[in-house]
């Protein structure tokens, strides 16, 4: 008896619950606070749906990204070696619901990974599988005022991760910003002024979805603070190879193609939370 206990205690530990939360009196991160030691909760990971411990919680609900009448200005650039995506005024589109349950977190930057080369251009993985490219929507949360503030916080930002697979044809939805991104580059122009609602039009269906995971974790770039509630939705977008193609064109300021943002490897998953809704 004491054997199958210790077999049982030693498989909790090492590979985390697999159980299923009723979301009427959980118990469980992210509805209760939990404090995590330095280096602990490192992004990104491998998400092993084996892992995840499944919840009750609403759809996010986004806030002036997708209607004509109320879509926000951002701005895309090539700035240095990627393509950067940020918020062009003061009114931000925001987000709301799901595991940020009443917190509003304020829209911030947008990062684009995909490689030069070869099928896996992604930050993430879900199990064990990469993607052709992956987008990044960072937000940071309302009464902190600004992006480099949350950042000292441990709610401080929320990421919400889209995946982008190969397929045979064009993707039609993407064709309004596959023309802004090489009208930057052949007009020599530094930027350009958009909305979501015209240039990425192409994440409306998966951001109304309920399959996502959920998991407590770090920015992918110096100093890596733990400071992100990721949001990483399981379906995909649809990019061709000619689509994928034009990123790959696309050159830096320093004369060389881009390489979207260098990608930080794996990190350990640590028997952290994770939850997928």
């Amino acid at each position: 008896m004491f054997k199958i206990l210790f077999v049982l205690v030693s498989t909790l530990i090492l590979h985390g619950p697999s159980i299923e939360v009723s979301g009427d009196n959980p118990n469980l991160w992210p509805f209760v606070e939990q404090q995590f030691s330095d280096w602990q909760v490192q992004s990104p990971i491998n998400i092993k749906s084996q892992y995840a411990y499944n919840v009750n919680l609403t759809s996010l609900l986004y806030y002036r990204y997708w209607r004509e009448d109320n879509s926000v200005q951002i701005k895309i650039e090539i700035k240095k070696k990627s393509l950067y995506i940020s918020n062009k005024n003061k009114i931000r589109a925001h987000i709301t619901g799901g595991p940020l349950f009443e917190k509003k977190y304020l829209f911030s930057r947008m990062y684009i990974y995909w490689n030069t080369e070869g099928k896996i251009g992604s930050e993430h993985q879900i199990n064990s599988q990469g993607y052709t490219m992956e987008v990044q929507m960072v937000h940071f949360k309302r009464e902190y005022k600004h992006y480099k503030n949350a950042k000292r916080y441990p709610d401080g930002i929320c990421i919400i991760s889209y995946f982008g697979k190969l397929s045979d044809g064009d993707n039609p939805l993407m064709s309004d910003f596959m023309t802004a991104v090489q009208s930057i580059q052949i007009t020599g122009s530094t930027y350009i002024l958009s909305t979501f609602n015209t240039h990425f039009k192409w994440l409306v269906d998966l951001a109304k979805n309920y399959c996502y995971y959920v998991y407590p974790g770090s920015i992918t770039k110096p100093p890596f603070n733990q400071c992100v509630t990721w949001v990483v939705y399981e379906n995909t977008f649809s990019i061709s190879q000619a689509q994928l193609n034009i990123l790959r064109s696309l050159i830096g300021i320093n004369g060389q193609p881009l390489t979207s943002i260098k990608r930080r490897m794996i990190q350990p998953f640590n028997n952290r939370p994770l939850c997928h809704v």
